[in-house]
């Protein structure tokens, strides 16, 4: 299969491109920023896009390919503004699928969690779950994922829509690295008390 992947330098891009490449797939991997020679897995075909919502020819970008996987988001800012979260979480993804539709059968877009809300009350939430998003960034995602729904019923594309919640592992870097670094600095005497407020020691939740 033919892949095009949209934010292909973030941690879960890259994670899904050398994912990708391994089982046999064809890669196009749209990057914000140029993947060194040295660390491009073998058989990535990058191509660079500074700013995914800015004008350029998204047709040429998902011709020849048979799904889309986009990616490409403001994720972790300290001070978003609303304006730029849209414009780029949901007019740019609503602007691919529209330009990448009668070209592409599936469209996956990478939503968040967070556009159920802050707090499950203590349960996992369903797909079926109220839809309660509290900041910029859980409301521009549900703005795409509705935006996209109607592109993709409109044109006969597949569209699969995936919620995350927060994603981890190796190379993690931003609010989970920020996390693990307090945890660390806490004495081996207070780290119930670190991690308290965030319920996530066995002691703390039983």
């Amino acid at each position: 299969m033919r892949v095009l992947v949209t934010g292909a330098s973030g941690f879960v891009g890259t994670a899904l491109c050398r994912e990708l490449l391994a089982r046999g797939h064809t890669v196009r991997a749209a990057v914000r920023r140029v993947i060194p020679q040295g660390a491009l897995p073998p058989g990535l075909h990058q191509i660079h896009i500074p700013d995914i919502a800015a004008d350029f020819d998204r047709c040429a970008l998902a011709d020849g390919v048979d799904a889309v996987v986009h990616l490409a988001a403001i994720a972790h800012r300290t001070n978003p503004i609303e304006g730029e979260m849209l414009r780029v979480n949901c007019d740019s993804a609503v602007l691919l699928a529209e330009a990448a539709a009668g070209l592409v059968r599936r469209f996956i877009f990478m939503s968040s969690v967070k556009v159920h809300g802050e707090d499950s009350g203590g349960r996992t939430y369903g797909e079926e779950d109220t839809l309660a998003p509290e900041d910029s960034y859980g409301r521009s995602k549900l703005e795409a994922e509705r935006a996209l729904t109607e592109t993709a019923a409109r044109n006969g594309m597949e569209l699969a829509i995936i919620r995350p919640p927060l994603v981890y592992g190796p190379g993690v870097k931003a609010n989970f690295l920020r996390l693990l670094g307090w945890i660390y600095s806490c004495s081996a005497g207070s780290i119930r008390a670190c991690l308290c407020p965030w319920r996530a020691c066995a002691t703390d939740a039983a």
